[in-house]
């Protein structure tokens, strides 16, 4: 029995297709790739062998969901150190979890009221910003993905909006969530309706605005958010510059305060971040 992809799924599975056939993205994503999987752990040779499968899988003619489990069974098939690769791949979540906490940390210690994670997933990087620095944190998300460790509060969106009053938290945290959005405007209209005065992004943005580093950013990202993780995560890839968050914040009443280059900070990913601190005109 074939399985059918969604028509969001469908015209991810076609982008992704149609990008890998542009030599450029494909050669980049190929050296990715493979930096990627010797950061996991894998030998070099090994890690050539599975970025070849992959990409194979991503251009076939298959649907995503076929793509992405034949690639999850080569997963199932690999351990590093005696250890499954998906344990070990897990192990980098929480690592990379602990990393971004401290990231959004110094520009959210000390606010006094709510604060939520918008779009937060497991809870694990809401769960460190309370155990961290006292933060009185909620988190929102789709569906409840919240991991059975984690203690904070969580919500799930109601029509696309968060279950809760006008201006009923002081701050908002949102880490690589709005790109991951088709029509992500009416994100910043919640999170204008929500928040009374600090806003902290990390966003993913490409290298440049050409349209190979576009394809490159959205090819790393579907392997991240599609084949390492089994959760449905849309990837349309509407990503923004720094310079164009800015602007599209600016005319809902918000201006930045701090702005960081993270730069590639991932070692699963080759995926640039920017941190931006907003707040209320």
């Amino acid at each position: 029995m074939v399985t059918k992809d969604s028509p969001r799924n469908i015209l991810l599975k076609k982008r992704l297709t149609e990008a890998l056939l542009d030599t450029e993205v494909i050669g980049a994503i190929q050296e990715d790739f493979v930096s990627a999987f010797e950061n996991i752990g894998l030998s070099e040779a090994g890690a050539k062998r599975l970025t070849r499968q992959i990409i194979a899988n991503m251009r076939a003619g298959t649907t995503l969901k076929t793509a992405e489990d034949n690639v999850r069974t080569l997963f199932d098939k690999i351990e590093i150190d005696g250890k499954p690769f998906m344990e070990v791949l897990h192990q980098k979540l929480e690592e990379r979890e602990d990393r971004i906490a401290g990231e959004l940390g110094p520009y959210v210690k000390g606010i006094k009221g709510k604060v939520i994670d918008f779009g937060a997933g497991s809870g694990g990087i809401a769960q460190r910003l309370h155990d961290r620095y006292g933060l009185d944190m909620e988190m929102v998300d789709v569906s409840n993905f919240r991991d059975k460790s984690v203690t904070v509060p969580s919500l799930e969106f109601e029509g696309g909006r968060v279950p809760a009053a006008d201006g009923r938290y002081n701050a908002a945290v949102l880490s690589v969530v709005i790109h991951h959005e088709a029509d992500n405007e009416r994100i910043l209209r919640e999170l204008t309706r929500i928040v009374k005065h600090r806003i902290v992004i990390i966003e993913t943005s490409p290298a440049d605005g050409t349209k190979q580093q576009w394809e490159r950013t959205f090819v790393n990202d579907a392997l991240w958010n599609r084949f390492f993780q089994n959760a449905d995560i849309p990837v349309p890839g509407t990503y923004e510059s720094p310079d164009g968050w800015i602007r599209r914040f600016g005319k809902h009443g918000w201006r930045v305060k701090h702005e960081v280059f993270l730069g590639y900070n991932e070692l699963t990913t080759k995926l640039i971040h920017n941190l931006l601190v907003f707040e209320k005109k």
